[in-house]
């Protein structure tokens, strides 16, 4: 009988080219299931991907999972968890990822992009509306810069990143004559 357990990525051994073996965080604790490689690639690759990522930016996995007893070399008797199937079912905002930054679209950008398109507005940026509409890759990244800012996330020399999208061509928005 299959079991099912969802939970996040805790730690991951790759030792054996055949068997990928991990360990996931549940809200009951630490389990640690395997798969064999060659009927799970995609599984391990993703793992291993994941294996990278701080651990607050990992995805929540749903894992099918079936319990099979074996006997070690040492003749214990061990449970194996051998994985049937498995799949992310969320992964983490930006807001939880960041200490609370919120997420692109939501309340932050909304305040940056209200300051951006109030100083465009006012003719600091652009002369009219219809130019600012014709700029708006430079819009947003003006908008990404101010939500950085907003965030606490901003890096020197984002000012030179802003000129240079100022200063850059739209091909986008261009018409042809």
């Amino acid at each position: 009988m299959s079991e099912v357990v969802t939970g996040t990525l805790d730690k991951l051994d790759t030792r054996l080219d055949w068997l990928v073996k991990f360990s996931l965080t549940t809200s009951k604790g630490t389990l640690w299931l395997g798969a064999k490689t060659k009927e799970h690639k995609a599984l391990a690759d993703a793992l291993v991907k994941q294996d990278n990522f701080a651990p607050d930016d990992r995805p929540m996995w749903e894992m099918e999972y079936n319990e099979e007893q074996s006997e070690g070399r040492d003749g214990k008797v061990y449970t194996n968890r051998w994985v049937t199937s498995a799949k992310t079912i969320a992964t983490p905002s930006p807001s939880q990822a960041n200490g609370g930054v919120a997420q692109k679209g939501g309340i932050s950008r909304g305040v940056a992009s209200n300051g951006v398109f109030a100083c465009a507005a006012a003719g600091k940026w652009y002369k009219n509306i219809d130019e600012l509409i014709a700029g708006i890759s430079k819009f947003n990244h003006a908008v990404d810069l101010a939500e950085a800012a907003c965030a606490g996330t901003y890096v020197d020399g984002a000012e030179a990143l802003l000129d240079e999208a100022k200063e850059s061509d739209d091909i986008i928005f261009e018409e042809e004559i």
